[in-house]
């Protein structure tokens, strides 16, 4: 039959990215060349932000991409063991070696994103991983979850950090690139005792009657397999420990050919590239189930979000309040106000 018409999605996945030293300007691509951790493809466009202002690159030249070395230490994917631990993917386990001696395993299962499809340093004791279902963890040398970054939603394909560890960017399926403030995060240690079954019974009852009947063939593995045991370990209080969460600093959503972009914060601020760009990102207000949803796009709340100043000032003081500075309501309560009055009008 014929076409009458097409709808096309203006961005497209974000398969590579990098950052500066000073992580004041980041790199990213779109092109698949290769399927290779932190490495798919070339950087097409970088984004300083210091200015605001996206331009296309031929050159890598002040961008660094993730390392998966550091100081004697390496992070490497073992596909066997994972396939012989019967895990969901080859790139279900990931493992930090020092020398010869493997340190630490860490695994991933459905809660966290099934697999590392990217992943790289942050200083000399922490990691960081980027995982299917938005899925972005910071670890320890002891393989334990020290942070969530939260934010993504598909897979992240691609990671990279400041040598400082302090500001990371990140990218995926959702056409986003994301950048983070990592300066604040402290490191855990979740003791050497085994599995709290009464703590994991209460936050994943499931699991916990899945497992239960076989604590003591691994409560058996600390001898004989300490590393796979403190990795089972591991994944099982990942239910119940406290975790800290960490939101964006700022997204960034780039059109495919580069011409557009929006960015905004977690409280809500934007910028863009254009006026017709603000269109292409807004919210989706649900009314309910008897009533569609509505539609706001940024271009709607200019008036009052449109603060290119105040993006700016988080990203030169990234733990400020935003909404101190600004006086103004956050934006998930504006937009419920703004709904309630309307529907009051109606």
């Amino acid at each position: 039959g014929r076409i009458l018409s097409r709808m096309e999605s203006v961005g497209t996945r974000i398969l590579s990215t990098a950052i500066s030293p000073d992580g004041k300007r980041i790199g990213f691509g779109f092109t698949l060349r290769e399927k290779k951790p932190n490495y798919a493809g070339p950087l097409e466009f970088s984004f300083d932000l210091r200015v605001l202002k996206l331009k296309k690159i031929s050159s890598e030249k002040g961008l660094l991409r993730a390392t998966d070395e550091r100081d004697g230490l390496k992070l490497s994917l073992n596909p066997l063991l994972s396939q012989m631990m019967g895990l969901y993917y080859l790139q279900s386990l990931l493992e930090v070696k020092k020398g010869g001696e493997t340190l630490a395993r860490i695994l991933r299962h459905t809660p966290d994103g099934y697999r590392h499809d990217c992943f790289g340093f942050v200083n000399d004791r922490l990691m960081i991983s980027g995982g299917m279902n938005g899925k972005v963890f910071v670890y320890n040398l002891r393989g334990e979850k020290v942070a969530e970054l939260v934010g993504h939603e598909g897979e992240v394909w691609a990671v990279a950090v400041t040598p400082d560890g302090k500001w990371a960017v990140t990218g995926g399926d959702d056409q986003t690139v994301r950048i983070w403030y990592l300066g604040d995060i402290k490191d855990v240690s979740w003791g050497d005792e085994g599995v709290d079954w009464e703590r994991l019974k209460e936050a994943d009852p499931r699991n916990w009657k899945k497992l239960y009947p076989q604590r003591k063939a691994l409560a058996s593995l600390r001898s004989s397999d300490p590393l796979t045991w403190r990795a089972l370990v591991n994944s099982l209080k990942d239910a119940y420990m406290p975790i800290k969460k960490i939101y964006p600093t700022l997204t960034l959503f780039p059109s495919k050919d580069g011409k557009e972009w929006v960015a905004w914060t977690p409280d809500g601020y934007f910028t863009g590239s254009s006026p017709s760009a603000l269109r292409l990102i807004g919210y989706h207000i649900n009314q309910g189930f008897y009533k569609q949803a509505r539609w706001l796009s940024f271009s709607q709340l200019y008036d009052i979000y449109f603060r290119p100043d105040l993006i700016k000032h988080k990203l030169e003081n990234p733990t400020v309040d935003l909404s101190k500075k600004s006086g103004l309501p956050s934006i998930n309560d504006y937009l419920l106000r703004r709904i309630k009055l309307e529907s009051l009008d109606e």
